[in-house]
């Protein structure tokens, strides 16, 4: 099913970053249920580990708090509520609580972006495995990162998943470590990898689909280089902006 939501030469898949962040708290079931609404294909979120083994959504690694920063991975949840309700934020939401918005959206691609620094995802990669059930896991999810350690351990768990191979600017930017990335794809082989469209060139793009991989790339929040991904015939776009996949 996930793979043929993309492959459609009339469409382009619309993932809504972060949920609707122009309109509603990023990464929040009020952020996602508002972009299913307005007509997304998927919804992307960002999720990672608290020290009490708690998967929590939330976009940055640290909470500055008390002058420095605090890791999240080195707090645990009820910490990390504590000073988000000292500093006047939202509290992040348990992943576990998004479970419903899957299951009442069959229709509804989500991608996971794992956020971690650690070589060894035991744990979070466990986490995972327990709360979200397998078929959802099959039917609707993509699991990505920019921690390749992590991405090889979840094609050792589980037989069948979808990855997303991550491409940051500084790893696209330089063409001796493209190379070296390029490699680790093919070993990896991702179905899906989520460049930053700032960075590729057909080439690129077209090297990418010939190795029958799906390319997604982040962040187009414009008419203007949306255009331009177009051109260079990506499959798939990651957005802020609503407006580019609203029905409304």
């Amino acid at each position: 099913m996930i793979i043929n939501n993309f492959l459609s030469k009339n469409k382009t898949f619309y993932f809504a970053h972060r949920g609707a962040p122009l309109l509603k708290n990023e990464n929040t079931m009020e952020s996602f249920e508002k972009a299913i609404q307005l007509g997304c294909d998927g919804v992307e979120m960002d999720i990672q580990q608290t020290k009490d083994h708690r998967i929590i959504m939330f976009h940055d690694d640290s909470m500055f708090y008390q002058n420095k920063n605090q890791y999240v991975s080195q707090l645990d949840y009820s910490e990390i509520k504590d000073i988000c309700l000292h500093e006047n934020t939202i509290v992040p939401s348990l992943f576990e609580d998004v479970i419903p918005i899957i299951y009442n959206n069959p229709n509804i691609i989500f991608n996971l972006e794992i956020k971690s620094m650690y070589l060894n995802n035991y744990s979070m990669i466990h986490a995972i495995k327990s709360i979200v059930p397998n078929k959802l896991l099959i039917n609707q999810c993509i699991i990505s990162s920019f921690n390749y350690s992590l991405l090889l351990q979840l094609k050792f768990f589980f037989k069948e998943i979808f990855i997303g191979f991550i491409l940051g600017s500084n790893r696209l930017a330089n063409q001796h470590r493209l190379f070296f990335y390029k490699a680790m794809i093919k070993l990896l082989k991702p179905t899906f990898l989520h460049p930053n469209g700032k960075f590729i060139n057909l080439d690129f793009v077209q090297w990418a689909q010939n190795n029958k991989i799906i390319v997604n790339t982040y962040i187009v929040n414009d008419n203007k280089m949306l255009d331009q991904m177009l051109n260079l015939g990506v499959n798939g776009i990651f957005t802020d902006n609503h407006k580019l996949y609203s029905n409304n």
